[in-house]
């Protein structure tokens, strides 16, 4: 199998996961995005980063043994190897809007990004389902809830097809192979306008993946369980678009949907790894805002903007304020 194309443009928006206590299931995205451009070069591969998301150094050229070591082009290589394509020299333009290690899905756009734009590259061949690209994508550690929302956009809802046991490593790989998660996807209502809250500290993946709590109980577990059921149907119900004030519909809305998106499990575990962000969490479910830590986090996602004198607040605190609304797109592609 040969390129077809020797060009290619990739858009990835950021996604946030859990919705508080949805845990790994429930995943939204929003409307900030890593754009790429791969060109198929001759001679030897570079990548230069735009980062729109920094102040330091926003734009600069990998140095040479870091190259390979890209997730864009490892995700990129790995399929080219998966179909038995020669590998070529790439040329990666990586401009950067989603923000590192902030449980934004940077990890999962830089996946997709190489994997999409191989496929393009190859002519899209038949054989080559996009299927196939999650479970590559999975295979490269990505989040598979976060890859099929940012691949398609709005709020998705994983469904495990198999028994969860990860007791055992093996059997439960083979299970997820055998009975594949199966996804629903829904629009959120018009109300839903999501905005990030990103502190001046990152949480790395591999780090944050390992914070979590070792039993729960079953009591945190069924209160959890119905707050995720409570969720999909309040953030896809749409309200009269006049806001009818205190002791009306959006009230009631608003107070349910709060209460929804509280977490006893996950967020409880991490006030003591990451404390200022399970504080901001509770100081605006405090002021009626339903917010969550934005997959491990440290980001945090509010379902709708705080009033400006909150947002100075928020700022004064040293986050940033992201309004990133929710995409309704997913990955896009041009050739």
């Amino acid at each position: 199998m040969r390129l077809r194309a020797d060009r290619v443009k990739v858009s990835v928006p950021a996604t946030t996961m859990n919705l508080g206590p949805a845990f790994g299931s429930l995943g939204l995205a929003l409307g900030r995005n890593d754009n790429a451009t791969i060109r198929a070069v001759a001679g030897p591969s570079q990548v230069r980063i735009i980062d729109a998301d920094t102040q330091s150094e926003p734009e600069y050229w990998l140095e040479p043994h870091r190259v390979e070591r890209h997730l864009s082009i490892r995700a990129l290589r790995l399929l080219l190897d998966h179909v038995g394509s020669p590998q070529v020299g790439v040329a990666l333009t990586y401009r950067r809007g989603i923000p590192i290690d902030a449980g934004l899905g940077d990890r999962e756009a830089q996946i997709l990004v190489g994997l999409y734009g191989a496929w393009t590259l190859l002519g899209k061949p038949a054989q080559v389902s996009e299927e196939m690209l999650a479970d590559l994508a999975r295979h490269m550690r990505a989040s598979p809830v976060r890859t099929f929302t940012a691949t398609n956009g709005s709020l998705a809802l994983g469904l495990p097809g198999g028994a969860l046991d990860d007791t055992l490593a093996d059997d439960a790989a083979t299970d997820t192979e055998t009975h594949p998660t199966k996804y629903l996807s829904f629009r959120p209502a018009a109300q839903v306008n999501p905005v990030v809250l990103v502190p001046g500290f990152v949480l790395p993946e591999e780090e944050a993946a390992s914070i979590l709590p070792r039993a729960v109980s079953f009591r945190r577990s069924a209160a959890n369980a119905a707050r995720s059921a409570a969720l999909v149907p309040l953030i896809t119900q749409d309200l009269p678009t006049e806001d009818d004030g205190e002791g009306g519909e959006w009230s009631r809305w608003r107070n349910l949907t709060v209460a929804a998106t509280r977490d006893d499990i996950v967020t409880l575990h991490r006030q003591a790894f990451s404390p200022a962000s399970v504080a901001m969490v509770n100081w605006l479910a405090g002021r009626g805002i339903a917010a969550f830590l934005s997959g491990a986090g440290p980001a945090v996602v509010c379902l709708w903007p705080p009033d400006p004198e909150q947002q100075r607040s928020i700022a004064k605190a040293g986050w940033r304020v992201l309004h990133t609304g929710v995409d309704v797109s997913g990955l896009t592609l041009d050739v």
